[in-house]
């Protein structure tokens, strides 16, 4: 059989990506991390070297900490290197050809240096900055800060440790089957936060993605959030998570009835809100119900917002029951009633056609 030969029939743009890359890096890395790599080498060889994190988190519909975690992995590898400016502000990747050296992040070189791209615009560095929440680190070898409350990186060694205890292959296993797919490293991870940094037992972790997943929020960041809330509450075991989520499962049935919702799940912005009046505000469920009756009554919609505007002002009242309702309701009343008497006391002031009748008339009586 003769040679073939390849070749295209297009004048589109490509995005060339390093062998290297491909057979030393991109095995071990999650699919997100890659997409973020790539995505870099995409708007560099577009021309436009502005790189905006919040619209790279829109397009994979990740989070800004998923793309900063990404980022911080990379310069791990010492594909790249984030450069800051006097302020500690993120001002620029530069991505260095893989690998140079893979101890020690090498100096740009002259291939490497023609490959720096700026974040933004400099009138929109601050803004990017602020949305990445990253500072330059103190000592020699920079890496983007990741907060307590955020799962870390873990390292390969310490996944496969992870994994080969019984308990928690069993628990992974499990959690793939109730989310339906097998799970990535970025989940992997986040289970690992929980286990190591939170102490959550393994039973415990498996209700957690168990019950958001019945719940309608198979997604693993707003897993983590309700593990974040249990973690802040003290709640610490299975039973205690169970009687956490009765409570909460009452409180959402309740202000569903109320606000009249059957045939779907609440969302993610929905949930937080409720949470936000029982636990932020510490309002019981009469008086919420009574606010979202009265959003009813005034929008004639199911508007959470509303009913948030109405809560926030009760309990900047200091609002505890419904007897406290009333008793601002009248003093509402009261204080509406009080500027309109006045303008009734005060008859109106006659015109001069009017006097003139009156003489006119008083001038006929007399003659009869």
């Amino acid at each position: 059989m003769t040679d073939i030969q390849i070749h295209v029939a297009t004048s589109h743009q490509s995005t060339c990506v390093s062998n290297t890359f491909i057979d030393c890096f991109m095995p071990d890395a999650s699919g997100e991390f890659v997409k973020i790599y790539l995505y870099l080498l995409r708007v560099l060889s577009s021309g436009d070297r502005h790189f905006n994190p919040s619209a790279m988190a829109d397009k994979f519909h990740y989070t800004e900490n998923d793309i900063r975690r990404g980022l911080s992995y990379w310069e791990q590898m010492h594909l790249l290197q984030l450069e800051y400016n006097d302020a500690n502000q993120l001002t620029g990747i530069c991505l260095l050809e893989p690998g140079q050296d893979e101890h020690k992040a090498p100096a740009p070189t002259e291939s490497s240096a023609t490959i720096k791209m700026m974040l933004l615009p400099s009138d929109r560095q601050d803004k990017s900055a602020a949305d990445l929440n990253v500072h330059q680190p103190k000592t020699e070898e920079k890496a983007l800060q990741i907060p307590p409350d955020e799962p870390r990186h873990y390292s390969p060694r310490q996944i496969a440790a992870f994994k080969k205890q019984d308990d928690v292959a069993e628990l992974l296993y499990i959690s793939e089957r109730y989310v339906g797919h097998p799970l990535n490293l970025t989940e992997v991870e986040k289970i690992l936060f929980w286990a190591e940094e939170l102490h959550f037992p393994v039973d415990m972790i498996e209700y957690l993605v168990e019950c958001c997943v019945e719940k309608g929020h198979p997604n693993f960041h707003y897993m983590n959030k309700v593990a974040l809330n249990w973690k802040e509450s003290g709640i610490s075991s299975l039973q205690e998570a169970k009687d956490s989520t009765n409570i909460h499962s009452q409180s959402y049935y309740a202000i569903m009835k109320a606000f009249g919702i059957s045939g779907r799940n609440l969302t993610e912005r929905e949930t937080a809100f409720i949470n936000k009046w029982t636990s932020s505000y510490g309002f019981s469920l009469d008086i919420i119900r009574e606010a979202c009756e009265r959003t009813i009554r005034n929008t004639g919609k199911v508007n959470f917002e509303y009913a948030d505007s109405i809560l926030g002002s009760w309990s900047k009242k200091g609002i505890r029951q419904l007897d406290d309702i009333a008793r601002l309701d009248e003093a509402f009343a009261s204080a509406k009633q009080a500027k309109v008497l006045p303008l009734r006391s005060h008859a109106p002031r006659p015109t001069a056609s009017t006097i003139l009748n009156s003489v006119n008339m008083m001038t006929t009586i007399t003659k009869h």
